[in-house]
């Protein structure tokens, strides 16, 4: 029953930006919930991320048996790879799981020569967060407010170290999300950290601390 939920939610989602780890926030889940059979899951849902892949790319696509089709789908794992290694796992974890050949296709990584997680920073669109900003900071309540205004002076300051601390449904993690893309939308990185994978899944871009 778990199983056939977890195909059925992964039908659900619109994946739209393979080269951001929340395109895989979805696979991410299942992963670190260890399924019986992540290799099934794989192969029946990577043909929507190659398709992406090749969307972003502009690359013509003909059918899952187009030779091509076989570099996408290592491209799609290289990408995933990148994502779990920010996270403190690899594919390797995974039994069963396809492990990818180098890189044969001239696909846009964002600058391979920058620091994995850097590149992950700045790949974030800047439009997208400028409009999550303008809808989310209205709906801050006032203890909220203050504590962005603060924190946010201290980032433009550079300076500052701050402990929020609220019992559950306060709002924090609202709050650590709205700060989070209030500072990358002016181009800065903010490193989400948090001591468990589930709190780090729900903080965009989060990470594990030991990750």
């Amino acid at each position: 029953m778990m199983m056939n939920g977890m195909h059925v939610y992964l039908k659900q989602v619109q994946f739209k930006q393979i080269n951001n780890c929340e395109a895989f926030l979805p696979l991410l889940i299942l992963l670190f919930c260890q399924p019986l059979n992540p290799e099934i899951l794989w192969n029946d849902h990577k043909f929507v991320l190659c398709e992406d892949i090749c969307y972003n790319n502009h690359i013509l696509l003909q059918s899952q048996n187009d030779p091509i089709s076989h570099a996408i789908e290592c491209e799609a794992l290289h990408q995933l790879e990148d994502c779990l290694l920010l996270n403190g796992k690899s594919l390797r974890d995974f039994p069963n799981m396809p492990i990818p050949l180098p890189r044969s296709l001239d696909i846009n990584h964002g600058g391979e020569d920058l620091d994995q997680l850097i590149r992950k920073e700045r790949s974030y669109n800047i439009a997208q967060l400028s409009d999550d900003i303008a809808r989310n900071v209205p709906l801050l309540n006032d203890d909220q407010c203050n504590i962005y205004e603060s924190v946010m002076r201290a980032v433009t300051c550079g300076d500052g170290c701050f402990f929020i601390d609220g019992p559950g449904g306060t709002g924090k993690t609202f709050l650590y999300n709205v700060l989070l893309s209030t500072v990358r939308s002016s181009g800065d990185i903010a490193v989400a950290v948090a001591s468990s994978g589930i709190a780090a899944l729900l903080m965009m871009g989060g990470r594990t601390a030991h990750s």
